[in-house]
């Protein structure tokens, strides 16, 4: 079978990436014909050097994130390149001639704000699915762009959302129910599924935040200000950050602006996942949304409650006092209150991370690509 992937993401790589990337690998592994439609970079990331090793064909569109990275006059030339040679692309998928497409989606509606794109989808005669890996709760677009998004939506064979939470969110954005959609979790990136043991050295506590370094995402800020307080100040604790980005110089800034820079280690990307659950009593998410972390269903996998705030998939794995503690609301207060609940109950974490690992286990699919690819091979 021919499978055409197609991907709107334009950074270099992001998580939600791994469910699609992952179900190509498997369906060549499976002896289909894979075709990925992604946007172009300066390095190719990981994954995708992995589908063309095992004879995936890869087709790169030009990256407007990196026509901005230069002068005025080299934007514009670029830009009227690009109005030029997209539409080149789009027809090479043609000639590929695939049975059946998947359009993934970081959110909910980056292929109706894609022109091109768009108008690809809507008049290809090939059956296509949707994923959609993050749906706000606040807020809309602007009205031409919903109405793009209910019709591409409409259209689609099958919708994947990363949480049931997520589904609903964007059934209240598209006023009408989506039939055939489901949710399905992102694969994990552990070797096995087993427990991690709980580190015995439980005199100085060590938290782990595993996320992009983002603020406007993740919420680091809010939670350097939270550890900030005379209390907090007075107890044994380190924080682990895990992940890259963007605003680490302002967290590392910000750290030791708030006193609290001897207490923050920032590690950076770690590939092994095992070891940071070897190293760490228990996880902090204080993201403003969420689809549903990778790394929060490794961190509860691995045996390891979490302090995660209640937003979409997180409020679907993490049973709040039995597994982790949920944060009510987007702001320092509820944090404090969530981070109180868990210290006062630090003599519990071994057992509610046992808890966490068999809930977590019997509510997520451990091949989800196995799933998908189904799912695209019998439309």
């Amino acid at each position: 079978m021919k499978i055409l992937f197609i991907s709107t993401l334009q950074d270099l790589w992001g998580g939600s990436e791994e469910l699609w990337s992952k179900t190509a690998l498997h369906a060549l592994k499976e002896g289909h014909d894979i075709c990925v439609l992604c946007y172009k970079h300066i390095r190719l990331p990981q994954h995708l050097r992995l589908i063309k090793d095992n004879g995936g064909h890869l087709i790169l569109r030009p990256n407007d994130l990196e026509i901005l990275k230069g002068s005025t006059i080299k934007r514009l030339y670029h830009r009227l390149k690009l109005e030029t040679r997209s539409y080149s692309y789009f027809s090479k998928l043609n000639r590929f001639k695939p049975d059946v497409i998947l359009v993934n989606q970081g959110g909910a509606f980056n292929a109706a704000e894609d022109d091109k794109l768009f108008d690809f989808i809507t008049k290809t005669q090939v059956p296509y699915l949707l994923t959609n890996r993050l749906t706000s709760d606040n807020g809309i677009p602007e009205l031409q762009t919903l109405d793009k998004g209910r019709a591409l939506y409409k259209k689609a064979k099958h919708v994947i959302f990363a949480s049931e939470n997520n589904k609903e969110a964007m059934q209240s954005k598209l006023l009408f129910e989506l039939e055939n959609s489901c949710s399905l979790n992102s694969p994990l990136n552990l070797s096995n599924t087993k427990l991690v043991p709980f580190p015995i050295d439980t005199k100085t506590l060590n938290m782990a935040c595993v996320a992009r370094l983002d603020v406007n995402y993740k919420g680091q800020d809010i939670l350097f200000k939270a550890l900030a307080t005379p209390e907090w100040l007075t107890r044994k604790w380190n924080l682990n950050l895990y992940g890259r980005g963007e605003h680490y110089e302002y967290l590392v800034a910000l750290a030791d602006y708030f006193g609290i820079s001897d207490r923050i280690k920032f590690h950076g990307h770690v590939e092994n996942i095992s070891k940071v659950w070897q190293e760490n009593h228990i996880m902090i998410l204080p993201s403003l949304e969420e689809g549903l972390p990778i790394a929060l269903l490794e961190c509860l996998i691995s045996g390891r409650p979490a302090i995660a705030t209640a937003v979409a998939g997180n409020t679907e794995v993490i049973i709040d006092g039995q597994t982790g503690y949920l944060i009510k609301g987007n702001n320092t207060l509820e944090l404090q209150h969530a981070l109180e609940r868990a210290w006062q109950n630090s003599s519990k974490w071994e057992n509610m991370g046992i808890n966490a690992h068999d809930s977590t286990l019997r509510k997520i699919d451990t091949s989800p690509e196995i799933k998908l690819l189904k799912m695209l091979t019998s439309v």
